[in-house]
């Protein structure tokens, strides 16, 4: 379809893992649901926070905000990628002046465009002046609100998880030097041991109470996630391209995986573990036969390439449907009210984000998008 050819994401390699954005593609609709379902809990006239506590949709959505680290496992997968090519597939070697170039000709402009906009819409709906916030501004600009400040930014508040990825991003080479080790089974073992063992150090501390808005916008804090996608990556290269996809027995192994996603997030302890169903969930999306399928469908694809601009922009047009559509009844449950502000507000999101993709980052996904034009060689 022509709609989607032009919507299509343009990758660094020229290869597209289609099931890879269909995991996009839950990940950041978990976020959108989630920020919906806050929204309608505060603001719609009704529906009531009791209401929103005794309703199990609401239970459910509230755990939506895991979908963040779903992509951070996404991240630890695409980053780790061309370094387990390289060392374990004999490809070229990653040049680093290039992987950096990349990440921030692909990933910065998009960001610094929102952070515009976001800046005259905080203004221009009164939560804060020029003055006030032109400092929260440069801080998350230079993705360092959270170091900064010790909290989320007053500029875009999801931005703070795009902090964490450029950590990683700077982190990722070193880290991927584990692909040096030849042997599979150490190699493996030693990044399962790893996530293992940095799960329990997070699910010790929330049951021991800790708390800190500063360690969950590091790297620190979110690394069992990324070193998942790391081992996920091991195991596509090794394995799964040479092995036959479409077994039954993995679509089974996926739908346990993607209810112990969200099992564990009803927790905060157990929520720690969260790599653990994830990587289980993720292999049985990539090897299933009709999760492969499912999350391959073009549409799933095609949105969940959009995901960065949609996570940049939803809570902004969430915010400002709601002011046309929260006074809209259905009923006086949560569900209802839910499923209808769902129909009227997600078909926008998806549209706004997709002229706000084509305008803003679709530009820059392609390789050398910043540089500056060669001059022209050769006679006429």
């Amino acid at each position: 379809m022509p709609i989607l050819r032009a919507l299509a994401r343009i990758t660094s390699s020229g290869t597209l893992i289609p099931v890879l954005d269909g995991l996009r593609f839950v990940a950041i609709f978990s976020v959108v649901f989630y920020h919906l379902a806050e929204s309608l809990r505060a603001k719609s006239p009704f529906v009531s926070r009791q209401t929103a506590r005794e309703s199990w949709l609401f239970a459910v959505l509230d755990k939506g905000n895991c979908g963040v680290e779903l992509f951070f496992i996404i991240s630890g997968f695409i980053l780790a990628l061309p370094f387990v090519q390289h060392y374990l597939a004999g490809r070229q070697p990653v040049v680093l002046s290039k992987y950096y170039r990349r990440r921030v000709t692909r990933l910065v402009p998009p960001y610094l465009c929102n952070l515009a906009v976001a800046f005259v819409i905080q203004i221009a709906t009164g939560h804060g002046t020029a003055s006030s916030l032109w400092p929260h501004l440069l801080a998350s600009a230079g993705y360092v609100h959270n170091v900064a400040y010790g909290g989320m930014s007053l500029i875009n508040g999801v931005a703070w998880s795009l902090e964490v990825e450029v950590q990683f991003y700077v982190l990722a080479p070193l880290m991927a030097r584990v692909f040096a080790i030849r042997k599979a089974a150490l190699r493996r073992g030693l990044l399962a041991s790893a996530v293992v063992i940095l799960a329990a150090v997070k699910s010790a501390a929330l049951a021991a109470g800790f708390q800190s808005d500063f360690w969950h916008g590091t790297i620190a804090w979110h690394l069992d996630l990324f070193l998942a996608g790391f081992l996920l990556a091991d195991l596509y290269v090794s394995d799964w391209r040479r092995a036959s996809a479409g077994a039954w027995h993995w679509d089974v192994v996926g739908v346990l995986g993607w209810a112990g996603v969200l099992a564990v997030q009803f927790h905060p302890s157990a929520a720690a573990w969260s790599a653990l169903p994830a990587m289980v969930a993720y292999a049985g999306t990539f090897r299933g036969k009709l999760l492969n399928r499912l999350f391959s469908n073009p549409w799933c694809v095609t949105i969940g390439g959009m995901c960065y601009t949609i996570y940049l922009y939803h809570f902004f047009i969430i915010a400002g449907m709601a002011h046309a559509t929260f006074g809209i009844p259905a009923g006086a449950g949560f569900a209802g009210n839910f499923l209808l502000q769902a129909a009227l507000i997600c078909p926008p999101v998806i549209a706004i984000s997709a002229v706000l993709f084509l305008l803003f980052e679709k530009p820059f996904m392609k390789p050398g998008a910043l540089r500056a034009p060669q001059p022209a060689t050769g006679t006429a």
